[in-house]
């Protein structure tokens, strides 16, 4: 990937399936696929007026058979990435952020809200899905295999 910001000296930068840049923003960029295959790139840019900081943990669940890391925290924007088990979960939380979910690997996840109210998304690696705010949620792998993804939540 080549970034160009006018007035700077091109970067090159090579990225994997899966990675997470940050950039605080705040000038223009140009950016060019320098491969010679096509490539995915999804860029998130919050918009708009000034978000106060978070006023409650990135990670603020408890999870079994599952790993959760944090990318980055901003004030509009925070970002951590999950990887569950075959049957991993999290126990019942309250998500009081909309975010959106990028999968790193092909996902089937079960979304509980109570005992009568239960989803089910299914992506592949690359797909994004925007996901509203809810309380009391818990979520589980529902493939044979692991999965990976990545949470970008919105304040």
């Amino acid at each position: 990937m080549l970034n160009i910001v006018p007035g700077r000296t091109p970067v090159t930068t090579e990225l994997s399936a899966g990675e997470l840049h940050t950039s605080k923003g705040g000038f223009s960029l140009v950016e060019q696929n320098a491969a010679l295959t096509p490539s995915n790139l999804i860029v998130v840019e919050r918009m708009g007026q000034k978000a106060a900081p978070f006023g409650s943990p990135m990670i603020g669940f408890k999870y079994h058979d599952a790993a959760v890391g944090e990318l980055f925290e901003m004030p509009a924007m925070r970002g951590y990435v999950t990887r569950l088990a075959s049957g991993g979960r999290t126990e019942p939380h309250e998500e009081k952020f909309d975010r959106l979910i990028v999968a790193v690997t092909n996902l089937h996840l079960g979304h509980q809200f109570d005992e009568r109210n239960q989803t089910e998304t299914s992506l592949k690696a690359g797909d994004v899905r925007w996901i509203a705010k809810a309380s009391d949620r818990s979520i589980v792998n529902l493939a044979g295999t692991a999965c990976s993804f990545i949470t970008i939540e919105f304040n």
